[in-house]
């Protein structure tokens, strides 16, 4: 039996919103390991159009907050997450004060009535910002891990002020990479003495190792055969999706027989799927969606 550790909140924009849905699945596997290594362990993340608003996936519980009524104006997360939404509707910033305020007053309500030891937050803005002026009215050791689009975009000279708030207040900041931890310390040099360079693991089943021989057998059946290039990931314009399909033509001339393959999902997809038939290269990418584990 495991040991039991204490009671983390953990606090991301994009979670699972129900079973089976691929955002942001590494933060929901990462609860799923806290907790069989004997931490209890909180999810809150936003509400969104067709989910309920408490529930439990894989032995984690999770709690919603609505931040606008009715629910098909809560827009500006999941579907690629909030920057990615934001540059596409540019009018949804106008939400963003709103969504800031019912996540600060939501996590404030969690550590005043909860039971927590830690609270957890994904990303310097807003998670980061929100959790660290909640914890300014109840005080709780605060960890906020820097995933990378939160340090290199956002950068606009009123926001770094916002950031460098959030960080200073934290207990310890984990990032994923050294050239992450690099822009972080470039932001906030004194964050050098609580940041923690932890990068986000896969545990990979043998069940991978199986489907990715599978998809080569039928690659090859189609008279394509190695190598091969992986993508794993969200299938979205911001992930470079698009530069690596119009490298492609480029890489078969040089080795003819390259195929693509391509996994994950993500709203982008259909776009991507048109644009490799348009460069001749529909039949050397191999867009396989999410694969189990």
């Amino acid at each position: 039996m495991a040991p039991s550790y204490g009671h983390i909140l953990c606090v991301a924009s994009n979670y699972p919103r129900w079973q089976g849905d691929s955002a942001t699945p590494f933060v929901h596997n990462l609860a799923v390991d806290l907790i069989n290594l004997g931490w209890r362990v909180t999810v809150l993340a936003p509400h969104a159009p067709g989910c309920r608003k408490a529930e439990v996936l894989d032995g984690v519980p999770v709690k919603r907050f609505r931040y606008l009524w009715p629910d098909a104006l809560q827009t500006i997360c999941y579907q690629g997450g909030m920057l990615v939404n934001l540059r596409r509707r540019p009018l949804g910033v106008l939400k963003v004060p709103v969504f800031l305020l019912a996540e600060t007053w939501r996590v404030a309500r969690e550590l005043r009535h909860g039971q927590y030891d830690l609270v957890h937050s994904h990303c310097i803005v807003p998670q980061g910002l929100a959790c660290s002026l909640a914890c300014c009215q109840a005080p709780h050791p605060h960890v906020i891990t820097v995933h990378g689009s939160d340090i290199f975009s956002l950068n606009a000279p009123p926001l770094r002020p916002v950031k460098r708030f959030a960080l200073r207040h934290a207990t310890a900041v984990t990032v994923n990479s050294s050239v992450t931890r690099k822009a972080l310390l470039d932001l906030e040099p004194p964050a050098s003495a609580i940041t923690h360079l932890i990068p986000m693991g896969a545990n990979l089943p043998p069940s991978f190792a199986t489907e990715c021989a599978a998809q080569q057998a039928s690659a090859s059946e189609a008279g394509r055969s190695c190598p091969t290039l992986l993508f794993v990931g969200r299938v979205i314009e911001e992930k470079g999706v698009r530069d690596l399909l119009q490298a492609m033509p480029i890489i078969c001339r040089e080795l003819p027989s390259a195929t693509l393959m391509l996994v994950g999902e993500g709203q982008d997809r259909p776009a991507f799927e048109a644009l490799a038939r348009e460069l001749g290269i529909g039949n050397r990418v191999i867009f396989s969606g999410w694969m189990t584990t």
